[in-house]
């Protein structure tokens, strides 16, 4: 089913090979998704830095930056935990829908806690926050769920995934 998946999301082999591989070696796949997280890092402190020259005061980027990485520490906690989950998701189903609820719901503190905090840094109302946040929520999230609902057909594939049970 993973196999199915990947070569869904992913249009080149060596790419699934590659991811593949990945998700049956966790010492390799950890180091990776630490960088990942740390490239997430800065660009959120990039796009927090471009939406502060909007606000009344001057912020600093170590700021923004601390920020950034503040919201981001749910996910570092996740990053062991998920990689037991999902070996145990090998030998029973139900832990990997467990471990893709977990990692919703952390995705989910994580958003909340760099709205909450980019508030605060930056001043804004409540309101005018959540507009900004909303904003660039639906364009981020929306434009990779469009990319894979028109072109991949990968929610179709899921779809087929979760009637295996």
């Amino acid at each position: 089913l993973f196999d199915l998946f990947l070569s869904n999301v992913f249009g080149s082999d060596n790419t699934k090979i590659f991811f593949s591989f990945l998700s049956s070696n966790p010492q390799y796949s950890i180091p990776l998704i630490t960088i990942l997280n740390i490239i997430l890092t800065f660009l959120t402190s990039a796009i927090l830095y471009v939406i502060s020259l909007f606000s009344r005061n001057y912020v600093n980027y170590k700021n923004i930056f601390t920020i950034s990485v503040w919201s981001s520490l749910p996910f570092i906690i996740f990053l062991p935990i998920g990689t037991i989950i999902l070996k145990l998701g090998y030998l029973n189903t139900d832990n990997i829908y467990f471990s893709i609820l977990l990692f919703f719901g952390i995705h989910i503190i994580y958003l909340y806690r760099l709205i909450t905090g980019g508030r605060i840094l930056l001043q804004f109302s409540f309101t005018k926050a959540l507009i900004y946040a909303f904003s660039i929520i639906i364009l981020i999230y929306g434009s990779i769920f469009s990319y894979y609902y028109i072109s991949r057909d990968t929610f179709s594939l899921i779809g087929l995934i979760l009637s295996y049970n």
